[in-house]
């Protein structure tokens, strides 16, 4: 995983990553400060780059790993270990 500093702007990890170009990313932008969407967003929105891209950049950018949670399947008897209190107290 590349050390992005989290002062990186996520377009120009992308640029240097060439995962989207100079054109695009200014098209993007101008589409951003109209709609008020996230960059990232916006560039999926217009098909220059895939979800996938945008996790996987973000990952790189904040220093922190993706996890998919589909590869951890829920055990539904661990709902029987916590009271119905804590669990809306939690948010679990």
């Amino acid at each position: 995983m590349n050390n992005y500093r989290k002062s990186s702007r996520l377009g120009d990890i992308l640029l240097s990553k060439k995962e989207i170009t100079r054109v695009q990313l200014d098209k993007a932008l101008a589409e951003q400060a109209e709609s008020g969407k996230r960059l990232g967003e916006t560039l999926i929105g217009l098909g220059y780059i895939s979800e996938n891209t945008l996790l996987n950049t973000l990952s790189e950018q904040l220093g922190i790993n993706i996890v998919n949670l589909d590869n951890y399947p829920i055990i539904v008897d661990a709902t029987r270990l916590i009271s119905e209190k804590l669990a809306i107290r939690t948010n679990a």
